[in-house]
């Protein structure tokens, strides 16, 4: 295979890879809680679909599951400390990981 052949495939490879960050859903809310491994996460409006009880998405910077909605208030759950990270009063987003992330082949 030649050199270019192989750069081609590349570059294919990881527009292909990073296409899902562009196409995912993102939202924005303010923190309202944090409790050991838990925030609360005050919505603007109504939750989307795609967040429901059980989905793994993306805030500050770490996977969190959706441990439960209760109206406009978003409970995620971080592994470890990371829940740490967030502040009351701060601004967080929160950002739908696809399904096809975890997909095996």
């Amino acid at each position: 295979m030649s050199f270019l052949s192989r750069v081609s495939q590349a570059l294919l490879a990881l527009v292909a890879s990073s296409s899902w960050a562009l196409a995912s859903s993102l939202l924005e809310g303010e923190v309202v809680a944090v409790q050991g491994s838990t925030v609360q996460v005050e919505l603007a409006g109504d939750a989307p679909d795609w967040l429901r009880k059980g989905a793994v998405v993306q805030a500050i910077g770490w996977d969190a599951s959706v441990a439960e909605i209760d109206g406009n208030i978003v409970s995620l759950r971080f592994e470890g400390n990371r829940a740490s990270d967030a502040r009351v009063g701060g601004n967080i987003a929160i950002r739908e990981i696809p399904a096809e992330q975890f997909s095996c082949g």
